[in-house]
């Protein structure tokens, strides 16, 4: 038993370690995060935030052509999506675009797919037509 403690302590130092070494969340998702969980927050503050942000508000104005708002595309505006979507989907949609780019990136190309796909031993087997 005494022979986990110290394996145990090991394991709780390089874990500890490791989250000192985390970076900290842009500034823009943190005041995001703070504003969009006061209920005293307007939605103007927040545009204000996003617009201040030229990626992230590229990405949540694609994120609302995509959700199919019923508006139409010269419509679609930072200041409607904030609107039609709301505080929670607008919070989780930032600390989610925030974090992929923090991480997410690594070994990707521009596109977010693999940089280099990845290789086969051997290619996929053919299949031979059925003969009935």
């Amino acid at each position: 038993m005494q022979e986990a403690d110290p394996t145990r302590a090991r394991r709780v130092e390089l874990i500890l370690r490791q989250i000192e070494s985390l970076p900290t969340l842009p500034a823009v998702a943190t005041r995001l995060l703070a504003l969009t969980t006061d209920d005293d927050t307007h939605a103007s503050e927040v545009v204000e935030i996003i617009r201040a942000d030229q990626s992230l508000t590229a990405r949540i104005l694609s994120m609302g052509r995509r959700a199919n708002l019923g508006i139409r595309e010269e419509a679609c505006t930072i200041d409607r999506m904030v609107v039609l979507l709301g505080f929670d989907a607008i919070r989780n949609a930032v600390l989610s675009i925030k974090v992929i780019e923090m991480f997410g990136n690594e070994g990707r190309g521009g596109d977010g797919h693999p940089a280099h796909p990845p290789h086969r031993a051997h290619p996929p087997p053919r299949r031979s037509p059925r003969r009935w």
